[in-house]
């Protein structure tokens, strides 16, 4: 029969590659290996092991699977459960009480931070490591740059170089943490060098991190639609054409379309500033405006409303013909 072979944090090991080789050797042997590095696993795996492997992604619990694992009926309820909690799958044995699970957090985040990244990274200053994710975790869906995150952390006392905030922006994508999604000139048909975005991998962890953002619904809501996007394979960048902000421009095979994220439309203000920026986009591929709104129609002249919790549970599929 099979020999089943688990091999945790591999990376940890040195010369990791040359045991798992050997290992592969015995053809009854199916080895795993586990890591939360990407240039690592991608970069020596590729060399090592040349092709001779599959890649598994692996992410927090999607909205659909959190629902199901805590049993959950209501969206509603649940999505603010899922904003507060996130979907880490550890918290399951946990009992619902915000000081464990809290504590709990704390902890993932600690790891993270002082073995996933400064121990492979050998980065000393770790309390300046603390204060750049915290910054970006404060700012989810903001616009940066690495001369705005120095320029904050100047002001708070810490001088840093450009090439470090660089540095450690790399690091919090290459751990998984951190999401960039870059900025595309619709009109230029280009990709911008700056004022990219950051979305984290975690709500849990970002409220670990800087405590809930209770007055940033929004923010967490564009957080949450970003993770599930990228967890159906597209590829997402954040739009600009003109003076107009586009949230998401999602690229799939030959699927494209342009979303805003918004709470809600009621506001009439926010109604037509969502809409003038997706209208100012002239070409034909599909636009949509994902808000916590259920309302009675759902056109609005060619871009299309989607109750975001439909969406997420997939029961609204993006770049389908069919009306409801």
């Amino acid at each position: 029969g099979k020999t089943y072979i688990l091999l945790d944090e591999i990376q940890m090991v040195e010369e990791w590659e040359d045991a798992v080789n050997s290992l592969r050797l015995k053809r009854s042997n199916d080895v795993y290996i586990t890591g939360s590095n990407a240039k690592l696993l991608s970069g020596q795996l590729a060399t090592r092991l040349s092709g001779r492997y599959v890649e598994i992604k692996m992410m927090p619990f999607s909205f659909k699977e959190f629902m199901n694992a805590y049993g959950m009926s209501d969206p509603v309820e649940a999505l603010n459960q899922y904003m507060r909690r996130g979907g880490l799958p550890g918290l399951l044995d946990l009992p619902s009480n915000a000081t464990i699970v809290n504590e709990y957090l704390d902890g993932v985040v600690n790891t993270i931070i002082v073995k996933d990244i400064a121990t492979f990274a050998q980065i000393r200053d770790i309390d300046m490591l603390r204060k750049v994710i915290a910054f970006l975790a404060s700012n989810i869906g903001q616009q940066l740059t690495a001369s705005k995150i120095a320029h904050y952390l100047t002001s708070t006392g810490r001088k840093v170089t450009l090439d470090t905030i660089d540095n450690y922006l790399g690091l919090l994508e290459e751990a998984f943490i951190f999401y960039r999604a870059g900025r595309y000139d619709i009109k230029g048909k280009n990709l911008m060098k700056t004022n990219h975005k950051f979305y984290i991998v975690d709500l849990g962890l970002r409220n670990a991190l800087v405590g809930p953002m209770l007055k940033d619904y929004g923010a967490s809501l564009e957080n949450v639609v970003y993770l599930e996007l990228i967890r159906r394979g597209y590829e997402v960048s954040t739009g600009k054409y003109q003076d107009f902000e586009i949230d998401f421009i999602t690229e799939r095979q030959d699927e494209k379309c342009y979303i805003q994220v918004c709470a809600s439309m009621l506001e009439e203000s926010t109604r037509e500033r969502e809409i003038r920026s997706l209208h100012a986009v002239h070409d034909n591929y599909p636009k949509y405006i994902l808000s916590m709104d259920r309302l009675p129609y759902n056109d609005y002249e060619g871009i299309r409303q989607i109750y975001i919790p439909d969406f997420l549970l997939g029961s609204e599929e993006l770049g389908q013909v069919s009306w409801k």
